[in-house]
C-alpha cells in the first residue's frame, strides 16, 4: 500500500512561517504499520511569512504505468492546482526523486521545486481523484462552499462543475475532505457506481468540527455526460467523533 503524506513545517521568526510539502510512505502489511519514503513534491516558490502556501493534496491515482498526484502549488501569487506523476516502477523502487510536475504539456519538471502549469479547476485542494474505469475517464469531488464533481479525459483538462452540494456559502457551510469509493475496486479506480464520502461543516468557525459525515452512492447511466448522475440515493450518516462541539446528525 502507498499513501500521500501532508506534511506541515511550521517555524517562528516574529511573523507566522510555515511550509507545506507532500511525501509518501509505504506499508507491507495491509495499513497497520508505515514507513516514510521520503519528500516527492514541494511549491516552486515557497512561502514568505503571513502567505498561504497550504499544499493541500487530492490522493493517488495508478493509471497505465504511472502514479498521479494533485495538488495545490505556487509561484508569485496565489496558489494553483498543479498535476504531477512518477512510474509506478520508479515508485515501488522507492524513488521519490523521480515524481515531475506538469508543465507546458509534459511531464517535465521536478517535483522538489520544480515549475508547472497550473490547471483549469481547483483539482488537488483536499479532495479526491478517481479513475473511472465505467467511463473510462478521471472524476474529482471537489468541495468548499459547494460539492461537486469534474470529470476529465487526461487529469489535466477538467470539464463543467456538477453539483452535489450548491451550499449557502460562507464560513458557515463547508464541504472538505472527500472520499471516492468503489467497494471492491483498487488504486483509486472507481466503476458504474462509486460513493463520494466527505465533512460538511455547518459553523461560523469550520475548524471546530461541529459537522456531519456524508456518503452519497452515485450511479451512472447512458445519457450524456451533464446527466450521467440521475437516478442518485442519497444515504446520510452522523459523525462517528467529534473533537469540540456536538455532533449535529442528519439522517
Amino acid at each position: 500500500l502507498y499513501s500521500i503524506i501532508h506534511l506541515e513545517l511550521r517555524e517562528e521568526d516574529g511573523n507566522r512561517y510555515w511550509r507545506s510539502r507532500l511525501a509518501i510512505a509505504k506499508s507491507v502489511d495491509g495499513g497497520l504499520n508505515w514507513s516514510m519514503q521520503g519528500n516527492i513534491i514541494t511549491q516552486h516558490n515557497e512561502q514568505r511569512a503571513g502567505e498561504d502556501s497550504n499544499i493541500q493534496s487530492g490522493g493517488l491515482v495508478v493509471k497505465d504505468g504511472y502514479m498521479y498526484t494533485w495538488y495545490l502549488d505556487r509561484s508569485s501569487g496565489d496558489r494553483e492546482a498543479a498535476v504531477a506523476r512518477a512510474t509506478l516502477s520508479d515508485v515501488l523502487a522507492g524513488r521519490t526523486n523521480q515524481w515531475y510536475k506538469y508543465y507546458n504539456g509534459k511531464f517535465s519538471e521536478p517535483g522538489l521545486g520544480g515549475r508547472y502549469t497550473p490547471l483549469n479547476e481547483w483539482v488537488g485542494g483536499h479532495n479526491s481523484v478517481s479513475f473511472n474505469t465505467y467511463l473510462n475517464k478521471f472524476v474529482v469531488a471537489q468541495g468548499w462552499t459547494q460539492q461537486v464533481l469534474l470529470f476529465s479525459d487526461d487529469g489535466i483538462t477538467w470539464g463543467d462543475r456538477i453539483p452535489v452540494e450548491p451550499g449557502a456559502g460562507g464560513a458557515t457551510q463547508l464541504y472538505i475532505y472527500s472520499v471516492i469509493t468503489t467497494p471492491g475496486f483498487k488504486e483509486n479506480t472507481s466503476g458504474q457506481f462509486f460513493d463520494v464520502s466527505y465533512w460538511g461543516y455547518f459553523h461560523s468557525d469550520p475548524y471546530r468540527y461541529t459537522d456531519t459525515r456524508y456518503v452519497r452512492r452515485f450511479y451512472i447511466n447512458e445519457s450524456a455526460m451533464s446527466d450521467c448522475l440521475f437516478g442518485w440515493a442519497e444515504r446520510t450518516y452522523p459523525l462517528l467523533f467529534a473533537p469540540a462541539g456536538t455532533i449535529s446528525a442528519t439522517y
